[in-house]
């Protein structure tokens, strides 16, 4: 498995330096007082098996009011370098890429467990990106879609063929 150049996915992100269009929406967390006050509410990596922290804190700020959403580590190169890594190792030591029914199991428990929330994370997105809830509904909606349409294609071994995921919705996949 070919490892992606991490320095590309920081490029496409941006940088503290070099912001993307989002983060005037965020800020930083003011003071280690205000940090150790909302410890147990920031966002985390989900890096190897653990939760890690890294770098500063920053909020994310609801476009409509100008309120505060929540709280997140803001992760770089080395957090995406850590993930990669990991990544490639489970993907080499265990039986994720010997065994396509377990990434199938995974990602249709997934999509089940996104399903039942579609409302919920619906309208945490509206409050993050001030969308039209029923615009972060399709996209939620779409997201499990697409997560049904990956296990079935990891069932299948379809590899890029056209798939019906779901009555009159057919999905492809190419590789480049």
């Amino acid at each position: 498995m070919r490892r992606p150049d991490v320095s590309q996915l920081t490029e496409a992100v941006g940088t503290a330096s070099e912001p993307p269009s989002w983060r005037h929406r965020i800020r930083p967390v003011p003071g280690r007082d205000h940090e150790e006050r909302i410890r147990n509410t920031i966002a985390q990596h989900w890096i190897n098996g653990q939760w890690t922290g890294s770098g500063s804190v920053l909020e994310s700020i609801n476009p409509a009011d100008g309120t505060v959403v929540g709280s997140f580590y803001d992760g770089g190169e080395a957090e995406a370098s850590a993930a990669v890594d990991a990544a490639a190792a489970a993907f080499e030591t265990t039986e994720w890429a010997r065994t396509p029914s377990l990434r199938a199991t995974a990602l249709s428990r997934l999509a089940d467990a996104l399903e039942a929330r579609v409302p919920e994370v619906a309208a945490m997105l509206s409050r993050e990106n001030g969308k039209l809830l029923g615009e972060t509904t399709r996209e939620v909606s779409g997201a499990v879609g697409w997560l049904r349409y990956a296990a079935a294609s990891a069932r299948t071994q379809t590899a890029g063929r056209a798939a019906e995921t779901a009555p009159d919705v057919v999905r492809r996949t190419s590789r480049l």
